[in-house]
């Protein structure tokens, strides 16, 4: 059998042993494709998922970073609503939205990383910007005390 009469036969609807079976007066063998039931994607739900997600990739193009995690996130609750969480149509979905926790999670460390700059840890202790209270005078104590409570009465 050459590659046209196989292009050929498929084009008519099967194989020659399926035409030949059919042809006997037997059913053709059922086909089994592994393949996960035919979903429909054409439904309304799933143009919104779409849209949350393309508008997600987008905020996460642009650093935007916070609209970004909220329309990924609506994508993928759509999608796995629609096809159920471990769908392979939610893969891309569930993707972007985990990069853009990551970069919401980088983001907001390094502002509680920035907080400290200045202040020494361990071994910088002796530090001239940071002051040993045992090392002070009592007018100095008096002075600093009196700050502390005015600052804490505002």
């Amino acid at each position: 059998m050459t590659a046209s009469t196989v292009e050929k036969t498929q084009a008519a609807g099967g194989s020659p042993q399926e035409k030949g079976a059919a042809a006997a007066g037997g059913s053709p063998p059922a086909k089994d494709t592994g393949a996960s039931p035919v979903k429909v994607v054409g439904s309304d739900k799933h143009k919104e998922a779409m849209n949350h997600f393309v508008a997600g990739k987008r905020d996460l193009l642009v650093k935007d970073i916070d609209s970004a995690v909220s329309s990924l996130a609506q994508a993928c609750e759509l999608l796995s609503a629609e096809f159920g969480e471990t769908a392979y149509e939610c893969a891309d979905a569930y993707y972007y939205y985990g990069k853009a926790l990551l970069e919401m999670a980088r983001a907001e460390s390094g502002v509680f990383g920035n907080a400290l700059d200045g202040v020494p840890e361990g071994e910088d202790a002796n530090n001239s910007q940071v002051e040993d209270p045992d090392k002070m005078t009592e007018e100095e104590r008096d002075n600093v005390e009196k700050e502390v409570g005015e600052a804490l009465d505002e």
